[in-house]
């Protein structure tokens, strides 16, 4: 084989595997540009989702406690206007509660004792719980909200939403509950459509979160 000839081949193998490097940098490089351009999609379809989904456990969060603190409005009025006579059993058998969300509604007198509940009407003094402590020195006029406890006479994981009722001169009343069942949130989580690995958990304000308080799809 002539040197001309060998130099030829040569460089037609040399032109080949430039052409063949060239074409695998560009497949390469056509890959990487369309998995960036489909990961910027999936991360704004997944923020897209998480706001979404966000806004409506905001709205159903906002409308649960607005309608636990309406319970707790009409039945402090309407526990100052009838004292002790006021029967919450009959109420909740007339329907005039909240349903499957909540485990007891109930009534505590000035001195920390249960007055009135939907549920049998235990002997207890509940003087030593925070949502009754918190209206005791101070009348903020807004509806508390307590981490989840044991009721003591539900015997339920309850969030405490309660309201103080006042006398006519301005002194403590009584304390008006209404027993949230948390579950009833863990259980709207679980018909959103999260994905087979999706998760909502709720987190209080101080950072802390309970065993309950998850919805696993």
């Amino acid at each position: 084989m002539s040197k001309n000839n060998f130099r030829l081949i040569f460089d037609g193998r040399a032109i080949l595997c430039v052409l063949a490097a060239m074409l695998l940098t560009y497949v390469w490089f056509n890959s990487y540009r369309q998995l960036q351009a489909a990961k910027a999609d999936a991360l704004a379809k997944v923020k897209n989702d998480a706001n979404n989904y966000a806004r409506i456990i905001a709205e159903h969060t906002a409308r649960t406690i607005h309608s636990a603190d309406q319970v707790s409005i009409f039945l402090a009025n309407r526990y100052n206007e009838t004292d002790s006579t006021l029967d919450l059993r009959e109420y909740a058998q007339n329907g005039a509660f909240l349903g499957d969300m909540v485990n007891q509604i109930s009534i505590i007198d000035a001195n920390g004792d249960l007055l009135q509940s939907n549920l049998p009407v235990q002997k207890v003094n509940l003087s030593d719980r925070e949502h009754f402590r918190v209206h005791i020195n101070e009348d903020s006029g807004r509806l508390f909200i307590s981490k989840p406890v044991l009721g003591r006479v539900s015997k339920k994981w309850s969030i405490q939403m309660t309201r103080r009722a006042n006398l006519h001169d301005g002194n403590l009343h009584g304390v008006i509950v209404v027993s949230i069942d948390p579950f009833y949130f863990t259980h709207f989580y679980q018909e959103l459509n999260l994905g087979n690995s999706g998760l909502v958990t709720i987190v209080r304000q101080d950072g802390g979160m309970d065993d309950w308080a998850s919805a696993e799809k």
